[in-house]
């Protein structure tokens, strides 16, 4: 196993395999994921680097994904609880006729008041799903999203020794391979003057919103240029690469 941290110092991702006590013919993929905000020396300038999102990756070659072994399956319950509550509302209508001769002395009043109500009810149906949020979520095509449910920058051990998948050897495979990747998109980074570096925060202060952007995608390149050379920059920066041979 070959484990390669760019960034040792913001991620670390640990990748070991272990035997399935179970059945010898199944591997698990063990992860450690670890996400700090930090500072990274860009040019002249010190800037502190903060990851709102990431994702990993699974690319696998000579063997198959052990059905239902994925971290973090968001799966729903297929039964929702439904709550309905009932809404009351009274519409009034008075409806009068009659006839009224009113005098002191001679006559009598005769009057006659007709009153009608008619009630209308509204439902409505409220609809209640309780669920709890995850961390580590895994998405279609062996990718797993990593983000906290707030939006808060992570900056905390998100994995510690799970098992991210299982993999059970292909009855036909001469070679078996695994690589994981970490990588950010772009929109995920925040990039900000580091506390205390004033000519940094001077920077910065007198950026319109246009030169700004031009220096995210600067510092984005340069971070995945220094992460890896030789793929094409497309808007995400890989991070950390583990790469594994399985031995027969």
């Amino acid at each position: 196993m070959i484990n390669q941290n760019s960034f040792p110092d913001l991620c670390e991702l640990l990748v070991e395999y272990q035997d399935n006590t179970e059945d010898e013919n199944i591997q698990n993929c063990m992860v450690v994921l670890r996400v700090s905000t930090g500072e990274v020396q860009l040019g002249d300038h010190e800037c502190t680097v903060e990851f709102n999102r990431l994702y990993i990756s699974v690319d696998h070659e000579g063997m198959e994904v052990v059905s239902g072994s994925l971290f973090g399956e968001p799966k729903k319950p297929n039964e929702v609880n439904r709550t309905s509550e009932l809404a009351h509302k009274r519409d009034t209508k008075r409806n009068s006729s009659g006839a009224l001769d009113i005098s002191r002395t001679a006559f009598a009043a005769n009057s006659k008041t007709e009153f009608g109500y008619s009630e209308a009810m509204n439902q409505d149906i409220i609809v209640r799903e309780e669920g709890t949020e995850l961390r580590v979520k895994a998405r279609p095509n062996l990718r797993w999203e990593v983000r906290e449910p707030d939006g808060t920058p992570l900056n905390s051990t998100l994995l510690l020794n799970d098992r991210l998948v299982a993999f059970s050897k292909h009855s036909t495979a001469n070679r078996r391979r695994s690589s994981l990747s970490l990588r950010a998109k772009q929109r995920d980074i925040q990039i900000k003057p580091h506390s205390g570096d004033a000519k940094t925060e001077k920077l910065f202060a007198y950026l319109t919103t246009n030169k700004k952007r031009l220096l995210d995608i600067f510092i984005a390149k340069s971070l995945h240029e220094a992460a890896t050379s030789s793929q094409p920059y497309r808007g995400e920066i890989l991070i950390s690469q583990c790469e594994h041979d399985h031995e027969e």
